[in-house]
């Protein structure tokens, strides 16, 4: 969200005509080649929280959901922020980056629904959390 908020600052800059387009493009330039503030790692736990944070208020799990919440979570960010990006030949592919992770976790959320006769685990609820992030508006916000 930096990035975009840097990137708004440019465009409002030129709309008013304080900079030029040449600074513009070179400021555009630095913004998208900026090292991202937090590495990899951390926004693999992020991811985790942020699935074990969303299952209970957008998709009704339970509290025995959380833990398993937070590993789906995780298992999506490791997938696409460490797996993929280390794959030359798939990480050219938008949506392989989309479709991996969610397949994973449709398994494994599938898996953890069908223990003790589905009385343990919401699927649903784990199966919709955990690919929470992966919707087109958090996707596009993050490649900016």
């Amino acid at each position: 969200m930096a990035k975009l908020q840097d990137c708004h600052l440019v465009y409002k800059e030129v709309i008013h005509d304080c900079i030029g387009i040449e600074e513009a493009i070179a400021r555009l330039d630095e913004i998208a080649n900026r090292k991202p503030l937090r590495s990899p790692w951390v926004l693999v736990f992020i991811y985790g929280v942020a699935t074990a944070t969303v299952g209970p208020f957008g998709f009704q799990a339970g509290p025995m959901d959380i833990p398993v919440l937070f590993l789906l979570g995780s298992i999506v960010g490791f997938v696409e922020l460490i797996l993929i990006p280390r794959c030359e030949r798939f990480s050219r592919y938008f949506d392989f980056e989309i479709l991996f992770p969610v397949i994973i976790t449709s398994f494994l959320a599938r898996m953890f629904g069908s223990i003790n006769g589905g009385n343990t685990f919401c699927f649903s609820a784990l199966a919709q959390a955990s690919i929470a992030l992966v919707l087109p508006g958090y996707t596009v916000c993050k490649l900016l």
